[in-house]
């Protein structure tokens, strides 16, 4: 009975995929020449590079409501191979990078907000006024962001086409199925290849646009 209840909510989520198609898209975005300067703590040092690169994924249409996720985060004053885990809340005004958990003379609190909210077309600059971090790595780097933006690097527009031949087909399906349970073949940007990947595939398929 279980089998058969699950089989027709697969079926109905199918035909409702094709009927209200909703197309996963991603921008790749880069910060670049972002500086920080531990005025507050270490006036007498020099600023230090802040660069990292996130992917911002959402449904086609509803760019303003999407989830950003780093590929590549380089803070100064902090080792990602031996540090606490880091969290990044990001949104199209904002961002934000803190530490998971507590530890004793370990934080980080990076706040980062731009002039005018990036988009699609556009990047935005850093706001120098009021973005700030402070970083405590056995010693405490507290002050402020002294320039920086935010810059388009990439823009998939059509994340189903995995061998970019501009066209969504049995290939980009074969390939999605090999990659079941991994992250290579995620459309949706949870890390993991599963059913929802297949749904969101089989609403782009075709030519891409």
């Amino acid at each position: 009975m279980k089998s058969s209840i699950e089989l027709s909510v697969a079926l109905f989520t199918l035909l409702f995929a094709w009927v209200y198609p909703i197309q996963a898209d991603t921008v790749e975005y880069e910060l670049r020449d972002v500086w920080l300067l531990p005025d507050v703590t270490h006036p007498w040092n020099d600023s230090q590079p802040m660069a990292g690169v996130f992917i911002w994924t959402f449904d086609s249409g509803d760019f303003e409501n999407g989830s950003g996720a780093f590929t590549s985060l380089d803070i100064p004053w902090w080792s990602e191979e031996s540090d606490p885990e880091l969290q990044a809340t990001i949104e199209t005004g904002s961002l934000e990078i803190t530490m998971v958990g507590n530890y004793h003379d370990y934080g980080v609190d990076i706040t980062l907000q731009f002039v005018t909210p990036f988009n699609i077309d556009s990047s935005s600059q850093i706001d120098v006024v009021t973005s700030s971090f402070e970083i405590q790595r056995g010693v405490s780097y507290q002050g402020h962001v002294v320039s920086g933006s935010l810059a388009i690097v990439e823009a998939n527009l059509c994340p189903a086409d995995f061998d970019s031949t501009g066209v969504v087909d049995v290939a980009d399906l074969l390939f999605l199925i090999a990659q079941w349970g991994e992250d290579a073949g995620d459309i949706t940007g949870d890390a993991m290849t599963d059913v929802v990947d297949l749904l969101a595939l089989i609403a782009a398929w075709g030519t891409c646009e």
